[in-house]
């Protein structure tokens, strides 16, 4: 007997063969995936209409990176002009990637929404589109319309100010 097969008898007949069986699997998935991969692009080049084919095609691409955990999906508009408060806060969100720290140190914006959660926290609706919640319930309340100012913080956090004096903690969520 090979030392392999050694091996797999130490295990008992039972735990051997769910490990064989588990490494012939691990074997065969990428093989599956190949087909199913040569399959898609082949149904792309089939297409006729070189607009529908290239949607197909950047499907395709944008899939793939989604699967190798890249970051890099998204318009090439955005990716040739950067918008630092678009990116404002981004580090907070849930990512597959470690970006750079953007160099912006505050945002201004307006308040459009307020919502208040069971447990008393905020979630606040700024005009750029983003969204921050509050990171423990605060006792103050936000009115739509004012103007609020985000800063990161000494050691990498966010508050939010109003003009009035009122402070809270926030992190992004949108």
């Amino acid at each position: 007997m090979t030392a392999l097969a050694t091996w797999i008898a130490s295990l008992g007949w039972r735990r051997g063969l769910v490990w064989l069986m588990g490494m012939l699997l691990c074997a065969a998935t990428p093989l599956a995936l190949a087909d199913e991969l040569r399959e898609q692009v082949l149904q792309c080049a089939a297409l006729s209409a070189p607009e529908a084919r290239l949607r197909c095609f950047d499907g395709l691409a944008g899939a793939l990176r989604v699967e190798a955990g890249s970051d890099q999906a998204g318009d090439s508009a955005s990716a040739t002009a950067p918008n630092p408060q678009a990116d404002f806060g981004r580090e907070s969100l849930p990512s597959r990637s470690e970006d750079s720290r953007p160099a912006m140190v505050a945002l201004d914006a307006i308040l459009v929404g307020v919502i208040k959660r069971p447990r008393g926290e905020h979630v606040f609706e700024l005009s750029n589109g983003q969204t921050w919640t509050e990171i423990s319930p605060g006792r103050g309340s936000y009115q739509p319309g004012i103007e609020v100012r985000i800063e990161r913080t000494t050691l990498g956090g966010y508050m939010l100010s109003t003009p009035n004096g009122r402070a809270t903690r926030v992190r992004r969520v949108e």
